[in-house]
């Protein structure tokens, strides 16, 4: 982990009081694997690389205000934010925001712009040492590939994250060992929008290039995209297999000009959210 020693699970320390500490993964939103360097040790990044997890940069936001300007506001203070070259970080003693709730938000580290800001959003507790969280970093190859497959459908000079987008996995029963879900439409305030979502035609769980404007419904990669989205409505989904006493996971969340929010979600039994799908 940081510090050297390979790529075993990090340490996450324990935050000083009133505070929390953020560790976890840094993974790319089209494949779904963990962005790492071929021959990783564990050693710390120092300096901007061309590619990789020392490519890239991590900060920590409060998501109300992120989302209300997210190229001025400030990230929240920390003691140090590091990431190593196996794509862990770890942010240490994170100034808790009044809402609850904490944004990891990855760009590129340097002055190129091979990365999309990406972020995702999660609740925490007050002296909490938050372990095994997944953030994503979208490429900007990618990002152009979904604009051309869908038809560029807000001009030709302007992609999803351009536009401002909210990404989503559907999984069943988690990201880590389960399979994503085909069949499952998103919504947002409880209803679809189908002038506003897309969905993908690839063939691969893992594989996410290629939109077809002409789908209603999650594939086989279980993936959605969501565009015009304001005032912080719940976004979840309805369909797919998951049986007649699971629902998904609701958020709220939008879609931010110059952003790709993403995030994975995963049910849970109708009516409970503490308990799983049986």
């Amino acid at each position: 982990g940081i510090g050297g020693g390979g790529c075993a699970t990090i340490a996450c320390p324990t935050p000083d009081g009133g505070k929390v500490s953020l560790c976890g993964q840094l993974y790319d939103v089209q494949t779904g694997m963990m962005i790492r360097d071929p021959d990783a040790d564990g050693s710390p990044c120092e300096s901007p690389t061309a590619d990789g997890p020392c490519s890239l940069s991590v900060q920590v936001y409060d998501p109300l205000a992120f989302a209300g300007n997210p190229t001025a506001t400030p990230p929240l203070p920390a003691d140090f934010i590091s990431v190593d070259n196996c794509g862990h970080f770890v942010a240490k003693n994170v100034m808790v925001s009044f809402s609850g709730f904490m944004a990891i938000a990855v760009d590129d580290a340097g002055a190129t712009d091979a990365r999309r800001l990406t972020g995702i959003a999660f609740p925490v507790q007050v002296g909490e040492a938050r372990k095994g969280l997944r953030a994503f970093s979208l490429a900007s190859s990618t990002d152009q590939m979904w604009t051309t497959t869908a038809g560029e459908p807000f001009g030709s000079d302007k992609t999803f994250v351009d536009k401002g987008v909210y990404g989503v996995v559907f999984f069943h029963p988690d990201a880590a060992t389960g399979a994503p879900v085909e069949g499952v439409t998103v919504t947002a305030g409880g209803t679809t929008r189908p002038d506003d979502d897309f969905y993908f035609s690839d063939t691969a769980p893992l594989s996410r290039s290629t939109v077809d404007p002409a789908l209603d419904r999650t594939g086989p990669n279980g993936m959605a995209l969501m565009v015009n989205i304001s005032g912080l409505p719940f976004l979840s989904g309805v369909g797919g297999d998951i049986g007649d006493n699971c629902e998904w996971q609701s958020e709220s969340a939008a879609s931010i000009a110059g952003v790709l929010f993403f995030r994975e979600s995963f049910t849970h039994a109708a009516g409970d959210l503490s308990m799983a799908c049986q």
